[in-house]
């Protein structure tokens, strides 16, 4: 396992088409990224995990016949100090109906 050090994280919303959704009123910030840094009081941890694909043994004769491997569904686990309300709610895609 490596373990490295967090200087800062980025975060960013994009559309069906995978392009960055900028602006004051729809993405995180004008320019569309939004920088977790010390104004958030930084990042402790950002775990990833799913890189691999699981592999399923299938018996038969009561022996391995046959492996499969499935694909991989990387995650990451961030923990943010102190994230801002509204981009928070922002990256889990809920829409304030004011």
């Amino acid at each position: 396992m490596a373990t490295v050090g967090l200087y800062q994280i980025q975060l960013a919303l994009v559309d069906a088409q995978q392009k960055l959704i900028s602006g004051a009123d729809t993405g995180l910030s004008t320019d569309g990224v939004y920088t977790v840094d010390h104004k958030d009081l930084g990042t402790k941890t950002a775990n990833i995990t799913g890189l691999a694909g699981t592999i399923a043994k299938i018996y038969g004769n009561n022996n391995v016949q046959d492996v499969t491997v499935g694909t991989s569904e990387p995650t990451v686990a961030l923990d943010i100090n102190n994230l801002d309300y509204k981009i928070k709610q922002q990256i889990k895609g809920f829409v304030s109906d004011t």
